[in-house]
C-alpha cells in the first residue's frame, strides 16, 4: 500500500514537502501536494482507498487519510 507523508510546514517555509518512500516532492503548497496524490490515483485508475496520506497538523499530531480525504481506518 503505498504510503504518502506531508509534515507541517512553517509560514516561512517556501514550499511544501510530500515524501514517499525515499523521495522528497516539493510543491508550492499542502494543496498542491495533496492534490498530486488525489489526481495521481484518479489517473492511474487505482482504487481511492488504497494509498495512505499521513499529514502532520501544526499541533504536532499526524493523522491518516485516504485518497479521498476521509480518515483511513487502522490497519489499512
Amino acid at each position: 500500500m503505498p504510503k504518502f507523508y506531508l509534515p507541517y510546514s512553517r509560514d516561512n517555509a517556501p514550499d511544501s514537502i510530500l515524501v514517499h518512500g525515499d523521495q522528497a516532492l516539493h510543491f508550492p503548497s499542502r494543496k498542491a501536494a495533496l492534490t498530486f496524490v488525489m489526481e495521481y490515483f484518479r489517473d492511474e485508475r487505482l482504487l481511492t482507498n488504497n494509498a495512505i496520506i499521513s499529514i502532520e497538523g501544526q499541533d504536532g499530531l499526524w493523522r491518516s487519510f485516504d485518497t479521498r480525504l476521509l480518515p483511513a481506518r487502522e490497519g489499512g
